[in-house]
């Protein structure tokens, strides 16, 4: 953003400064005089302009997002986690109001350097998410994006503020959760998979070792919902995208 400030700057500058040259040709202190004051007020404006500016240009498309994802990940399984926990953060995207693609694109990619880099000592600065994290700001991903993204892991310890960083991280075990609930059922299918059954899941500790039940449960504390309302909503977005997510089954 700061060279996009600079750049534009730069261009009014130089034709304030011509104007003033023409109008006052022969009177050097009025000139840049008013050139100064001209210039004073026309930063504010550039300064917001480059904001935004920035922030276009650095927004990154969806396809791309998926492309960077393919090119770190190629467990199947692992794509389709990602692709659930999109599914359900864009589904509260689209709830709170915010914006639905630049929530989805940040829990597309928010494990896209898990597969290379897995981080099984829970480093802070290296390795998943950090890893990730230095390869999305060279690409350019905006500023909130990768703040996301690294704090949904506890150990980088980057504190969740914002309401796309409390719900990526609400939604990131559960996504994984509910896809082994739906994969034991007789159906293989989210379609049929209820409230209750989940809940029961989440008692069995031999069930789905590997995903962390107090994050489940910290997550929907964070969002401000009783548990089984979140795994209601997720459950609805994932049903959404059941073919996607090769959780149709037999139904």
């Amino acid at each position: 953003m700061h060279e996009v400030f600079l750049s534009a700057q730069r261009c009014v500058q130089q034709e304030v400064i011509d104007f003033c040259a023409e109008k006052f040709s022969t009177k050097l202190t009025p000139r840049f005089f008013y050139a100064e004051k001209i210039l004073a007020r026309a930063n504010a404006d550039i300064f917001l302009y480059a904001v935004e500016l920035s922030r276009e240009v650095r927004m990154p498309k969806r396809e791309d997002a998926w492309k960077l994802l393919c090119e770190y990940t190629s467990s199947e399984s692992l794509r389709k986690h990602m692709l659930a926990v999109e599914a359900c953060v864009r589904a509260y995207a689209r709830k709170f109001g915010a914006d639905e693609d630049l929530w989805g694109i940040t829990a597309l990619v928010h494990d896209f350097d898990y597969e290379r880099w897995p981080n099984n000592d829970h480093a802070a600065d290296k390795e998943h998410p950090a890893a990730g994290a230095k390869i999305l700001r060279e690409l350019g991903y905006p500023d909130e994006m990768v703040r996301a993204i690294l704090s949904h892991a506890d150990y980088t310890n980057v504190p969740r503020e914002s309401q796309l960083e409390h719900t990526l991280f609400a939604c990131d075990e559960l996504a994984g959760f509910l896809t082994a609930c739906s994969y034991v059922r007789p159906s293989k299918s989210i379609l049929d998979l209820e409230v209750d059954s989940v809940k029961r899941r989440l008692k069995d500790k031999a069930f789905a070792k590997g995903i962390n039940r107090e994050d489940v449960r910290k997550g929907a504390e964070e969002l401000g919902v009783p548990l089984e309302e979140h795994v209601q909503f997720c459950i609805a977005a994932l049903r959404e995208n059941a073919d996607a997510l090769g959780l149709r089954g037999s139904l």
